[in-house]
């Protein structure tokens, strides 16, 4: 966990969203100056629709999530840069500390740079008593809405990972129903993915997905407005 914390300018627009869920980890975009781009969601699509839009130059509204392509308030792609928060938790300074601990785990399984995660200044209101973190990796988080699942998935499970176990032990626990998923619907989402996460550990995210965002964000996705019918490829 880095020393200093993290300015944000924080977003002060106005979404109304359709979302399943209405507690638990949520999650936006910032972008490399340190603006919040897009607000807190509970639903991982909304981060994937975000960065459809961009890499296929195109404005999106699905659920009361809106892009704009056009906007200056953009996520970037150099980087996955994510604000990362819980208002139920607590003890959400131990969950990040745990998280970071399984995500530089998994990390290191990919050959991959490892995610930083610093405190932010000033959360909003809502933030005070949990705080929200500043959550930067690489940008082979965003190489497919696959990785983008795959990443904010992980950034949740590893909340109830014990530091120095190993990251598949963790996996396994949760998915032998030993250790609690950190929140209740994980449990099934692991269930369904935890054969393809094995997959891409072994092989790596690039040789499964390419690192072509174009076909990934574009076949892969049919439309963002179709979002209940979306069909993601592994290569």
């Amino acid at each position: 966990m880095e020393n200093d914390k993290k300015k944000i300018v924080w977003w002060d627009g106005v979404m109304r969203l359709s979302q399943a869920f209405s507690s638990g980890v949520e999650f936006a975009y910032a972008d490399a100056k340190g603006k919040q781009v897009c607000p807190m969601v509970f639903c991982k699509d909304y981060l994937q629709d975000a960065v459809y839009g961009q890499i296929n130059k195109k404005d999106c509204c699905v659920y009361g999530f809106s892009y704009k392509y056009s906007s200056d308030l953009q996520p970037t792609t150099d980087k996955i840069r994510l604000l990362m928060t819980n208002s139920s938790a607590t003890d959400f300074a131990s969950d990040m500390a745990n998280t970071e601990d399984f995500i530089h785990q998994i990390e290191d399984h990919l050959g991959m740079t490892k995610t930083s995660f610093s405190l932010c200044e000033d959360p909003p209101k809502k933030y005070l008593r949990c705080g929200v973190y500043y959550v930067e990796g690489s940008n082979r988080w965003l190489n497919s809405p696959v990785m983008i699942s795959l990443y904010t998935l992980l950034l949740r499970l590893g909340c109830n990972h014990k530091i120095g176990v190993d990251c598949i032990k963790t996996l396994e626990s949760i998915v032998k129903g030993e250790t609690a998923a950190y929140q209740y619907q994980d449990k099934s989402y692991l269930d369904s993915s935890f054969e393809m996460i094995k997959r891409i550990l072994s092989a790596g995210d690039e040789t499964v997905f390419g690192t072509n965002l174009a076909e990934n964000y574009g076949a892969a996705i049919e439309t963002a407005e179709k979002k209940g019918s979306r069909k993601v490829k592994a290569k």
